[in-house]
């Protein structure tokens, strides 16, 4: 990992706030992941929409020449974590769906994105479970 750009005891300290202000407790491994994007400077978050924008770490050019460069990450619904176990018991499948649902992307997008970016996208998830 490069230099940090927000030391490690505030990027903790700002999950804590996070957690609180969403009523959710995360796992150490999440956690530990979500610590490492928010020291590279790759997270915000909206508190009165509670959305994280996630920055990738690699930009994905869309077949129309766009660049998606950050994902957009908000809280899911009960039916939509239903939908998204429709069919499959595949953990990973579940939360390709939920991700997809969640950051308004298709599958198809998704797909194309690096793994740690998926992973990271993924963690940020477990704020809403």
């Amino acid at each position: 990992m490069s230099e940090p750009v927000v030391a490690r005891d505030v990027a903790e300290k700002e999950i804590e706030s996070w957690c609180e202000q969403l009523e959710c407790v995360l796992e150490d491994l999440v956690k530990e992941k979500l610590v490492m994007a928010v020291m590279a400077g790759r997270v915000a978050f909206d508190s009165e929409s509670e959305t994280f924008t996630v920055r990738l770490r690699t930009p994905l050019t869309l077949k129309n020449g766009d660049i998606l460069g950050e994902l957009k990450i908000e809280g899911f619904t009960f039916l939509q974590q239903q939908e998204a176990t429709k069919g499959t018991e595949d953990p990973s499948e579940v939360s390709s769906r939920m991700l997809s649902m969640v950051t308004g992307q298709s599958s198809g997008v998704l797909d194309r994105l690096q793994s740690k970016d998926i992973t990271t996208a993924v963690a940020f998830m477990g704020f809403f479970a």
